[in-house]
């Protein structure tokens, strides 16, 4: 992306010379991790030398880079969609009659827009856009024989619309717990019941969206669950791999929220469909890069399910695919709670060590299992240390939610309650943990209080 930022460049103001000199000096420093100078002016003159520049001057060329950089965005955004350059090129070939031109195009966006396999909500817009355009041809050219572009048209925005609709209060079901205030996906009975007479209804994405909002408004009958699990498992055809990122999401969701609710079951049908998402790159972004959290939730279902082997062959395998700002952070923080689950605590607490400050929730995260290395090893004086700097850290930082800050402070409480009462009341400290709603790696917490011993 950044070579093709370099070459938009070039042929878009070929003769800023300036502009292209410092674009590709940034970019050389991006490629090469190296750290850019403290301030504007030195980096001016790291590119140019001792020529002067007035602050106005400057401010002048990283604008316009700036500017040249949004439109490198946008022109890259509408290249990459294909259907909708064949769609405005037919409209084009329409209007200035090259029926040669039209036709050729034609057969082109046939083959992309009416493909086999599961089609999203976007590719039915696009099939609603390219039948209106049919009829408008029609029209223009007054082709004097029976035509059903119209009709096809509102059969495909009737699909968008179902599936579309369906998506989205997919989405507000599975956000419901972080969305604040009540949700109205307005699915109503007469809703469902006026889509099952539609013939869209037939159409597959729409069953899978259809299959994953029950799931979601109707938690508690798991068969929801298996049959999403079965339509994923007959690696459907999906021209946008986009929309099995998105269902492999919602499936791994679900489970995330079983497991919450203590039904082990779903930690192995968690890491199963994150495996698949990983290995089939349904859960890779545009770029092939793999989310820090996707990387470190496949490393903390392995240790759950005591797959060590495979949890350090996916640290070393995966590491590469992490975006580079992450990488470093995620390598140590998820070795440490590898060594951590293989009785490896001082090599687990090296790792600790090197986790930086600028990831926040990978240091939040190094703090807890450090707190629990400490306790393990009989460590009290540096625990209570730690205690008292992690809970001043939490309570100053500003950059933390509420919620998040309080799920930690819990953590950090409830751990000095157990220090403090050393045995006693263990049925108490049971109680509070469990009514603690906000609170984090209370399975470990609950195993100390209720028997001294370590917990997962």
């Amino acid at each position: 992306m950044r070579e093709d930022y370099l070459h938009f460049l070039r042929h878009r103001l070929p003769d800023d010379q300036q502009g292209i000199k410092l674009a590709t000096t940034m970019v050389e420093l991006i490629n090469q991790e190296k750290d850019f100078p403290e301030n504007k002016p030195a980096f001016f003159r790291r590119v140019f030398g001792n020529v002067d520049f007035t602050a106005k001057e400057i401010n002048y060329v990283l604008s316009f880079l700036n500017q040249a950089g949004e439109d490198f965005l946008a022109w890259r955004s509408v290249e990459s969609e294909e259907v909708f350059l064949s769609l405005n090129k037919l409209k084009q070939y329409s209007r200035l009659t090259l029926d040669k031109h039209f036709r050729a195009e034609n057969k082109r966006v046939r083959r992309r827009l009416f493909s086999s396999g599961v089609k999203g909500p976007e590719e039915f817009l696009r099939q609603t856009q390219y039948f209106l355009l049919q009829d408008e041809h029609y029209i223009q050219n007054k082709i004097r024989r029976e035509d059903n572009n119209l009709q096809l048209a509102s059969d495909s925005l009737d699909a968008f619309y179902y599936a579309k609709k369906l998506q989205i209060a997919c989405s507000l079901l599975d956000r419901q717990n972080i969305l604040a205030g009540p949700i109205d996906h307005q699915i109503t009975t007469d809703w469902l019941d006026q889509l099952e007479q539609s013939p869209a209804s037939s159409e597959p994405i729409i069953q899978i969206y259809l299959t994953i909002f029950r799931a979601l408004r109707e938690p508690d009958r798991e068969g929801y669950f298996w049959t999403l699990k079965e339509m994923l498992g007959k690696q459907l055809s999906v021209p946008n791999p986009e929309i099995l990122r998105e269902v492999t999401q919602f499936a791994i969701n679900y489970c995330a929220r079983k497991i919450r609710q203590g039904k082990q079951q779903f930690v192995r049908e968690a890491l199963a469909l994150y495996r698949v998402g990983i290995e089939n790159a349904w859960l890779l972004d545009n770029e092939g890069k793999l989310s820090p959290w996707a990387f470190t939730n496949v490393v903390k279902l392995s240790l759950r399910e005591k797959e060590y082997t495979y949890a350090q062959h996916f640290i070393e395998e995966y590491e590469k695919q992490l975006p580079t700002e992450f990488r470093q952070n995620a390598r140590n923080y998820n070795l440490a709670e590898l060594l951590y689950y293989t009785d490896q605590k001082a090599a687990a607490q090296e790792y600790l060590q090197r986790v930086a400050y600028t990831d926040l929730n990978y240091y939040l995260g190094a703090r807890v299992l450090l707190a629990k290395i400490y306790f393990e090893t009989g460590e009290e004086e540096a625990l209570l240390s730690h205690l008292a700097a992690f809970t001043i850290f939490l309570q100053r930082n500003k950059k933390i939610s509420r919620n998040l800050q309080a799920t930690f402070l819990n953590f950090c409480k409830i751990l000095n309650s157990i220090l403090r009462l050393r045995g006693k009341s263990p049925d108490a400290l049971g109680r509070r943990i469990e009514e603690t709603s906000l609170l984090t790696d209370r399975e470990w917490l609950k195993n100390v209080a209720l028997h001294g011993l370590p917990g997962g």
